[in-house]
């Protein structure tokens, strides 16, 4: 039997690869998963030999639950014990400092790291200039705004009409960028710049590095506003609630709802004068007992 799972367990590595995540924890659940769907007989305990570990030792079912770290030695324990080696075995390494590092400027650094293994693994996976894109966070905010009617599209018209400060060399970078991604264009009747396309389209692999990289970004951008811009025209709201974890899905879909219902309100005014961002986000600050 140990041999079966071993095998099974070759298969699963095999196609379950760790480049297309960015979290340690989430790997080896689908590895656990993937695995108990081939073999459903299969247990942590069995799980935990396969992966290097004795079959007493928890580590494993503590790290996918969240109430332990994977450690480097670790990592390279399951490397070894599952065959994970060259670009893959870096990159999971690498993804432990990453998902452990609480530095915000070092997690940046490794969060680039990884996407360039990334792309090393495969050029064709990842879009250079999409990654870019979410990369800075004025990327987004320059093509919104060439839909404000009023607006001077040139690179010294931007810079003036934007809150934060920005050198001109990054906006005109920034329009290139946008022009070569084909979301804006260079309207001459208008002489002005206009936007062209309606999304960014992302593959499965760029998805989860390049939104988690905007994310970053706006939230940065968020925390500053409160200092730079006045409570005028801006609004920070926050509250801290006691609920079952049963409850996340119902305000998630409420915070869905009113995103929704902000696009509406956009489509629906006549005028578009400004850019205005609008983060919403929930965490957990406590463990689930049932974790």
């Amino acid at each position: 039997m140990a041999n079966q799972y071993r095998r099974n367990m070759q298969a699963v590595v095999d196609r379950v690869s760790v480049l297309n995540f960015l979290s340690y924890r989430e790997y080896l659940n689908l590895l656990f998963k993937s695995l108990k769907k081939d073999v459903p007989g299969v247990t942590h305990k069995d799980f935990s030999e396969l992966l290097g570990f004795s079959k007493t030792n928890n580590t494993i079912r503590l790290v996918i639950t969240g109430h332990r770290i994977l450690t480097k030695v670790a990592a390279s324990t399951i490397c070894k014990a599952i065959g994970i080696k060259g670009l893959e075995r870096r990159y999971l390494l690498l993804l432990v400092d990453f998902n452990n590092e609480r530095v915000p400027k070092k997690r940046e650094e490794t969060f680039n790291h990884l996407i360039k293994l990334k792309k090393e693994s495969d050029p064709q996976a990842l879009n250079e200039k999409q990654i870019q894109y979410f990369g800075e966070w004025y990327h987004p905010i320059i093509r919104e705004m060439m839909d404000l009617e009023d607006l001077d599209t040139s690179p010294e018209g931007i810079q003036q009409a934007l809150r934060f400060p920005l050198r001109l060399d990054e906006i005109k970078k920034s329009l290139q960028l946008l022009e070569d991604l084909g979301v804006i264009k260079f309207d001459a009747e208008l002489e002005r710049y206009i936007r062209a396309g309606d999304v960014i389209e992302t593959g499965d692999v760029v998805d989860s590095l390049a939104i988690t990289q905007y994310h970053q970004k706006m939230i940065e951008m968020g925390k500053d506003s409160i200092t730079r811009i006045h409570e005028s025209v801006r609004t920070i709201n926050a509250v801290t609630v006691s609920i079952p974890v049963e409850a996340v899905p119902l305000i998630n879909q409420k915070m869905s709802q009113f995103l929704d219902e902000v696009l509406n309100i956009e489509s629906e005014m006549n005028e578009h004068t400004d850019v205005f961002q609008i983060n919403v986000q929930v965490f957990p600050f406590t463990k689930a007992e049932k974790d």
